[in-house]
């Protein structure tokens, strides 16, 4: 017998009724789908894990979309973001109102950016001399 993807190469040669043919093409893109929509398909994990992070951050603080793309991609957990903005060392504010939240860890400073719409920025990590270029460029002030 024939494999399916066998059979959708050889097209309509082997399948005389176009009908017949589309409705193997259905059926093997269900199935497909099927495969890969199921949660025990090693292969959904990284996207799984995302979705679960992006809930976890979604529950302690509001974010913009750029502002929940960075603290996923800075690696910021749930707990780091509750202690940086319940407990900041420093606590700055832009021009445009946003509130600049600032933690120092050992010799690094994680660091994030709060407007009206939520967080829309953060670092984590840097060094005293990159955060104070970002005082300076960005004009934080007590």
């Amino acid at each position: 017998a024939i494999s399916d993807i066998a059979a959708l190469k050889l097209g309509p040669e082997y399948y005389k009724d176009a009908a017949k043919l589309s409705e193997r093409i259905i059926k093997i893109c269900k199935k497909r789908v099927a495969i890969n929509d199921d949660p025990r398909n090693i292969a959904l994990y990284p996207k799984l894990k995302k979705d679960l992070a992006s809930k976890e951050i979604k529950s302690v603080t509001k974010t913009t979309k750029h502002g929940l793309k960075r603290l996923l991609e800075r690696g910021f957990s749930s707990d780091e973001i509750i202690a940086l903005k319940m407990l900041p060392d420093i606590v700055l504010k832009q021009k445009d109102g946003a509130i600049v939240f600032v933690k120092k860890i050992n010799e690094s400073y994680n660091i994030i950016v709060e407007g009206k719409d939520g967080v829309i920025t953060s670092l984590k990590n840097i060094t005293k001399k990159s955060f104070d270029r970002l005082v300076k460029n960005y004009c934080w002030e007590k």
